[in-house]
């Protein structure tokens, strides 16, 4: 699914390249914001570890801390439509609420932290200093730090590849750009945790409103 992705993304950059050697404009720069899967999801309840009919611990969500991200975007503009293609590196983290079930007055919080190359890419229509747009977000995992790997059994599964959908507003001030997405996620929130060599996911999805700042360039 990785080399499908690198291959769309860089067939729309290629052939966006003839319109910008006859009437295009590029610009680039740097590009950093914020993001919150709290008020883009329902409550994600709790999913309970081990075999079924013997559950040893209650997982839930406590905190769900802001992610950030930082990096480079480019813009192609021809007429009124342009191509905007992102490389922002994301860090986010949750606080996990860990209940042992036979010890129920014993409830414990772990954080997790991940860090994530995000690589969205936009169409969008610009008027004047508004805009909208929409496309795909890739996300490629880096590095994975859980303190619920103090339970014994917990483990990460092997995470690749992912995407999703995106759109969004936008405000162009200067060499500012300003802008506002929601992502629609394809993958479940938690479904890399694996105890005993069970996979399990919380029942909502990933999905996360966004907010970032650029400078032009």
């Amino acid at each position: 699914m990785f080399r499908t992705a690198k291959v769309i993304i860089y067939s729309i950059i290629l052939m966006s390249m003839p319109f910008h050697f006859l009437h295009g404009q590029l610009e680039a720069g740097i590009k950093l914001g914020a993001s919150t899967i709290k008020f883009a999801n329902g409550d994600f309840g709790e999913i309970y570890l081990g075999d079924i009919g013997a559950e040893e611990y209650e997982l839930s969500v406590d905190q769900i801390n802001f992610g950030y991200h930082l990096g480079f975007y480019s813009r192609l503009k021809v007429w009124k439509i342009y191509l905007q293609p992102e490389v922002l590196l994301n860090s986010n983290s949750v606080n996990y609420s860990v209940k042992d079930i036979q010890n129920p007055d014993v409830t414990t919080i772990y954080k997790e932290q991940y860090t994530r190359l995000d690589v969205p890419v936009v169409l969008g229509l610009k008027l004047k200093w508004f805009n909208m747009h929409g496309g795909l977000s890739g996300h490629l995992p880096i590095a994975n730090v859980s303190e619920l790997k103090n339970i014994d059994g917990y483990s990460i599964s092997s995470e690749s590849f992912t995407y999703s959908y995106l759109g969004g507003i936008g405000f162009d001030i200067g060499k500012l750009r300003l802008d506002f997405r929601y992502e629609l996620s394809t993958t479940f929130f938690g479904d890399h945790i694996t105890y005993k060599g069970n996979n399990y996911q919380f029942a909502d999805k990933n999905n996360r409103i966004i907010a970032g700042i650029a400078y032009k360039f």
